[in-house]
């Protein structure tokens, strides 16, 4: 997640590289086209770590909790971001492909 600062200084650096076309997409967008009822998603930014699953066909996103997280009734976690996490989670954790480069596929062209 970023905080306005950040937003605005993406903002600029987007436009001053000439890619002010592209939208800058939070967490909650992000998990819409991931979560399903058999995983949690868990966004592991430097600047904060979230985790966002589905609760009663609502996407549900808290800060970061082991202990809930393990009690969670999901079959996999999905992990997206540059920091790491607690290596006491149960669940399996699957890491986004190009981790390194998570800032440019979250980037997602404005129509």
């Amino acid at each position: 997640m970023l905080c306005n600062s950040d937003i605005f200084v993406y903002k600029y650096v987007f436009d001053r590289i000439g890619v002010i076309d592209y939208k800058i997409i939070n967490d909650l967008d992000l998990a819409s086209s991931l979560v399903n009822i058999d995983n949690i998603v868990i966004f592991n930014w430097t600047s904060s770590i979230n985790y966002a699953y589905l609760n009663n066909e609502q996407i549900v996103v808290n800060p970061y909790n082991t202990n809930i997280i393990n009690s969670l009734n999901k079959k996999y976690i999905l992990l997206i971001g540059d920091a790491p996490i607690s290596k006491n989670i149960k669940i399996p954790i699957y890491e986004y492909e190009y981790h390194d480069d998570v800032i440019f596929n979250v980037l997602k062209k404005e129509s």
